[in-house]
């Protein structure tokens, strides 16, 4: 856990992390994708599983997930869109993943599956599709690392960010209380570098990066993550840390 733990200090101590998204690389030619967003600044992988059934899609299997865990150091967290996910979560431990993150509508008993998760030396989040209230996620704050704040409809493609959901992750921090500087934001759905300053206000501190900002773009996955990043610092400012922490200063 020591990638990951690694990964959430720098949150809370510089400009937000970034995770590009396998899913939207090129599936050609995935291990110099993954070293070149690496190269670029990645402090993460982010890894969409999909079984067909709670979305509409197949995405990345654990064969990926294994092969390119011997092409880099960086932490992988996988976002389950997966139905009871307790009986494959040991396949994933075993293949080098630091954070799973899970819909609670998914799981029939969300807080078993987050213990599971936790037993076998993963970290936990949960994910709020947006359908899910705010505060979904209070009920379990104290046992999860992550709150996954799904900005468009998880699995489905093409599809355009739903403006609500930015100010959801403000009240998703307030959702959280004291937990708030412990627990992280996490935002992914067309996370372009036009909204992504005000994600990071409203208290986001990891940001998923896919087609909208690094991905498919003439300057090529490091230079874009790069950019991605300088652009996003140089938005922020002096606003860091956010005005959603309602004062609490920069978290420890």
């Amino acid at each position: 856990m020591r990638r990951w733990d690694a990964a959430r200090a720098r949150a809370r101590q510089v400009a937000p992390l970034l995770a590009p998204s396998v899913m939207c690389a090129d599936w050609l030619r995935m291990g110099a994708e993954v070293r070149m967003m690496e190269r670029g600044g990645a402090d993460l992988l982010h890894f969409d599983v999909v079984d067909g059934h709670f979305a509409p899609n197949f995405i990345v299997g654990l064969d990926l997930i294994r092969a390119l865990r011997s092409v880099t150091e960086l932490p992988f967290e996988v976002h389950m869109m997966v139905r009871e996910p307790d009986g494959v979560l040991e396949q994933f431990a075993a293949a080098g993943v630091q954070l799973v993150i899970v819909h609670p509508e998914a799981c029939s008993d969300p807080a078993a599956t987050i213990l599971k998760i936790r037993e076998l030396g993963m970290r936990a989040g949960l994910a709020l599709s947006p359908e899910i209230p705010a505060d979904a996620a209070a009920s379990h704050r104290h046992l999860i690392d992550l709150v996954l704040v799904m900005t468009i409809v998880p699995g489905v493609g093409g599809q355009s960010l739903i403006p609500e959901m930015i100010p959801k992750i403000g009240a998703v921090h307030r959702a959280l209380a004291e937990d708030a500087t412990r627990v992280l934001i996490e935002v992914d759905g067309q996370v372009s570098r036009t909204v992504a300053p005000g994600m990071v206000r409203q208290g986001a501190r990891v940001l998923v990066c896919g087609t909208s900002s690094i991905f498919g773009r003439a300057g090529g996955t490091r230079a874009e993550l790069q950019g991605f990043r300088a652009d996003l610092v140089q938005a922020l400012g002096n606003s860091w840390p956010s005005p959603a922490e309602d004062g609490a200063g920069r978290p420890t």
